[in-house]
């Protein structure tokens, strides 16, 4: 079941349009910004350490979304059977 799950969360994420509120823009530039500057001041070997750092991070953000999607389900669905037993 959860091979489906993920294949239903990656269907959901690739037909739908990336929506950023000014909160997560206004987060975005604030990374971006820090990142640049700290690229600035490392030398190639810490810039290819600061990119893996950031390619786990991202890789995390992708797990933990999937995780939670797939435990929404599963608990959306396990109410929805019981309240549906349930006279």
């Amino acid at each position: 079941m959860k091979h489906l799950l993920e294949e239903l969360w990656n269907s959901y994420l690739t037909q739908k349009p990336t929506e950023q509120t000014e909160e997560k823009r206004e987060l975005i530039d604030a990374i971006l910004e820090v990142e640049d500057k700290l690229r600035e001041k490392l030398d190639e070997k810490q810039i290819d350490l600061l990119e893996q750092y950031v390619n786990c991070i991202g890789n995390l953000h992708t797990v933990s979304e999937t995780e939670a999607f797939i435990g929404g389900v599963r608990f959306a669905s396990s109410f929805l059977v019981e309240a549906l037993g349930k006279d």
